[in-house]
């Protein structure tokens, strides 16, 4: 199948001969390498962020607001906005280089094992606002995956969790990957078609996939744009934001359980009242 859409890119944009064709096939695949990178990264920087609907920081206040429903206890004001802000701190210029911080570059074995590390840091922490920090971030990770990988075009509407911490011991579905980043990849031929695969096929391992290609951050990338066959109206940027609340919730449940300093954090609801979820609607 791969070679086949190659085949048809290679047909169609390498059809003039001659110097003059030469210069001109240079030039035109120049001009769609950057004009694909654009279209995946306009309106956000390359993560849950900027153009929505689902963001970094409203997932984790959705995942907040479960986890008060679902256990009965509230994060305090000052913690769910340290949480909030932490978890688009790996998005900084320094961030945005390590990709395990993304579970970017399809390293999922990489992107485990910064997991790891960053709920045992933030359990083992001598101040609150580090250990903070550090929640906020292994939160950017598990919701970064749904975003950059193809796990929510394979599963679909299941909603299965994504065994993330796992990666690191057990190899993923084969064909589970997440975008190369940044946007260039080395054969440059294999990087456009990806963007020519069909829908149905998105759910297996393409070679040359580039985050541009793949990322689903919010509802004007390439995929994120796409409203699902038979997928109720839901896009797949919108599909990815449910899994990342979902895994979210669990994941705060986990330092719930692990994390002295969260601990510190909590308010019975029933005293709260929500007033907690709706201070953070008006703020944010």
């Amino acid at each position: 199948m791969q070679d086949s859409i190659r085949s048809t890119v290679t047909r169609r944009l390498w059809g003039l001969r001659g110097r003059r064709g030469q210069y001109f096939r240079g030039g035109l695949r120049l001009a769609l390498v950057l004009l694909f990178v654009m279209h995946g990264l306009a309106g956000q920087a390359h993560s849950f962020a900027g153009a929505g609907p689902f963001t970094h920081i409203n997932i984790t206040t959705k995942a907040l607001d479960r986890f008060a429903h679902e256990t009965g206890w509230e994060v305090d004001i000052y913690c769910s906005e340290l949480l909030n802000q932490f978890a688009v701190t790996s998005d900084s210029v320094e961030g945005m280089k390590q990709f395990t911080y993304h579970c970017d570059s399809n390293d999922l074995a990489g992107c485990s094992f910064r997991l790891d590390q960053f709920k045992s840091q933030a359990n083992r922490a001598y101040v609150r606002e580090q250990s903070l920090r550090r929640m906020g971030m292994a939160l950017h990770i598990v919701q970064d995956f749904y975003s950059h990988s193809n796990w929510v075009e394979t599963f679909g509407f299941t909603m299965l969790r994504a065994p993330i911490e796992e990666f690191k011991l057990y190899a993923p579905p084969i064909d589970v990957q997440s975008g190369q980043f940044p946007d260039i990849f080395p054969d440059i031929g294999a990087q456009l078609a990806c963007f020519l695969v069909p829908e149905d096929q998105w759910d297996k391992f393409i070679f040359g996939a580039t985050h541009s290609c793949m990322n689903k951050d919010s509802n004007i990338t390439f995929r994120g744009a796409r409203v699902i066959r038979n997928g109720f109206g839901f896009t797949y940027h919108e599909l990815a934001g449910h899994y990342a609340v979902n895994h979210s919730v669990e994941l705060i449940k986990y330092f719930y359980r692990h994390n002295p300093w969260f601990k510190t954090c909590l308010r019975p609801q029933i005293f709260t009242a929500g007033c907690n979820k709706r201070f953070l609607d008006w703020l944010h």
